[in-house]
């Protein structure tokens, strides 16, 4: 891949969420993630998870979604960091410290 493809995909994902209406819940964003996340696009999965974080602070089911696309994308500092941050709002995610 270079550095164009890159761009482009990026690009792509911020046309996707302008397209999207501006009142989506967190929980809508969350499932708009979790279909992006089957489907193998893990950059997309990742923007979308953050708008549900964005909106809903407290829940850390979006954090973890969220952590495990990063996992899928081998960006394990932020898949790290949105661990700790949901272990800081829940200490009894297993998943979190998986």
């Amino acid at each position: 891949m270079n550095m164009s493809d890159s761009s482009d995909s990026d690009d792509e994902v911020d046309m996707i969420l302008e397209n999207m209406e501006e009142e989506t819940s967190a929980m809508d964003w969350k499932l708009k993630g979790n279909d992006f996340y089957k489907s193998g696009e893990y950059k997309e999965a990742i923007a979308a998870y953050s708008e549900a974080v964005k909106l809903d602070k407290s829940d850390p089911a979006y954090l973890l979604n969220r952590a495990a696309a990063f996992l899928m994308l081998a960006d394990y500092k932020a898949c790290a960091a949105d661990c700790d941050t949901a272990i800081g709002i829940d200490q009894t995610l297993s998943k979190a410290y998986f």
